[in-house]
């Protein structure tokens, strides 16, 4: 029965010296998508993805363009054509139709690459800064704002990373 009260004793006692040294920390917080938000458009990230892939694009529209204009034409003059030349037709369509699915289809792919490749580029930007600002102020730790449910403005450093971007 002793040993149970003194392990009893000493756990409380950890556990408020425990809550004492948590008390001591110094804590901020950082709102993380508004400084995305404010690092990719100083980065002009979108500009330099649409001008990376602007001719792709292009060269997109211009099938897509091509393949209206002939279903347009088997629609006004198939009653008027043979046979041979409705059939020629139809395959050019289908055959449009099929590299225009495989090129927007490598096109999603790899803008969706490179965009993977440019949010990690900004993702380890935002760290440098974050520990950066942490070192300078002598944080412990540094929580992401949105998963924090209350913090004082005090406490907030989300300017101030911004600031060391």
């Amino acid at each position: 029965m002793k040993k149970w009260i003194k392990a009893t004793g000493l756990g409380l006692l950890l556990s408020t010296a425990s809550y004492a040294t948590h008390a001591a920390q110094n804590i901020g917080v950082v709102v993380v998508p508004a400084v995305m938000q404010h690092l990719a458009e100083a980065n002009n990230v979108q500009g330099r993805m649409e001008a990376e892939f602007k001719d792709r694009v292009n060269a997109l529209r211009s099938i897509e363009q091509k393949g209206k204009e002939k279903l347009e034409q088997l629609q006004r003059d198939g009653e008027l054509m043979s046979d041979e030349d409705r059939r020629s037709l139809q395959r050019e369509i289908a055959q449009l139709e099929s590299e225009f699915k495989l090129s927007a289809q490598a096109l999603r792919e790899d803008q969706a690459t490179r965009s993977r490749e440019e949010e990690q580029k900004l993702v380890s930007q935002l760290q440098e800064a974050i520990d950066s600002v942490a070192e300078a102020g002598g944080y412990d730790i540094i929580l992401d704002g949105s998963a924090v449910a209350f913090a004082k403005e005090e406490h907030n450093l989300t300017q101030k990373v911004i600031d060391a971007l």
